[in-house]
């Protein structure tokens, strides 16, 4: 309500100050809010101060990228070296996910999200914990190494027993013997090596009635700030409506298949359906 009202004071504002306030918006959703349990996690994890954690926290970015430079990965193997040995990631994703926009993604996808959940490509391990307080039976799924390491400390640490944790090298068919209610891949796909067959993996992996989550699916590869990232070289959402999927009209990240007795439209088939 409030936002639709808000909306419509926008559109009759002067240009200058609708500006001014999608300014402020753009600063506001890019703020951080620091997590400090996380903060904490993180120095406790590696024997730094709070202090020391936060700092790395703020240039872990930037290190990330300078390490990809400096060893200019350029071979497959040499990628998933990399991805593995950097320390760096859990700097980067932790200070990504203190963004008040990524914080707010987050709680939408936990509250959207039904059935186990796959998180696919879990990085630190921090959303499937809000899964699993939230209740959820959750497989986290990521490769093998320093990241995945401090993910396994800190969600054995959490204490939460509904979780389960997957190596997506070695484990990869694991991953893929169940139906999961809900799937997950955030900020991961522009990562991936062959980003079609994981979609497609995905796609067979879920549940009827499931909800698919994916973000970065308009990646356009590699800039200063994250040399690691691939372009997609397909069209995804051509890929995702020829498995059945559609785009929901509430969230661009979120993808379904309408149901088996519905039509294009929403309209119920079947013997009883409206032919209009």
């Amino acid at each position: 309500m409030i936002k639709r009202v808000l909306k419509r004071c926008l559109e009759k504002a002067p240009s200058g100050m609708q500006g001014v306030f999608y300014a402020w918006q753009e600063r506001w959703y890019s703020s951080i809010c620091v997590d400090r349990r996380m903060v904490r996690a993180i120095a406790d994890y590696f024997g730094y101060t709070y202090p020391q954690a936060l700092s790395l926290l703020e240039l872990g970015e930037r290190l990330n990228a300078e390490l990809w430079n400096m060893l200019k990965p350029g071979t497959p193997k040499d990628i998933l070296k990399f991805y593995a040995a950097t320390p760096f990631y859990i700097f980067d994703l932790g200070y990504w996910h203190m963004k008040r926009m990524q914080k707010i993604l987050r709680r939408q996808i936990v509250k959207v999200s039904t059935g186990t959940v796959l998180d696919y490509g879990g990085g630190i391990g921090d959303l499937t914990l809000a899964f699993a307080r939230a209740g959820r039976e959750v497989v986290y799924a990521d490769m093998a190494g320093r990241t995945f390491d401090f993910a396994r400390w800190h969600l054995r640490r959490s204490g939460h027993a509904n979780i389960s944790m997957l190596d997506a090298a070695e484990e990869w068919d694991r991953i893929w013997e169940r139906k999961y209610g809900t799937i997950v891949c955030v900020d991961v796909i522009e990562h991936v090596l062959d980003p079609e067959k994981v979609i497609r993996k995905m796609a067979d992996s879920l549940a009827r009635d499931g909800k698919l989550v994916v973000t970065g699916l308009d990646s356009c590869g590699p800039d200063e700030k994250h040399p690691m990232h691939l372009k997609i070289g397909f069209h995804p959402e051509a890929v995702l409506n020829s498995l059945g999927f559609r785009r929901s009209p509430d969230w661009l990240w979120l993808w379904e298949r309408p149901s088996a007795t519905s039509g294009p439209g929403g309209k119920q088939e079947g013997k009883n359906a409206s032919p209009l």
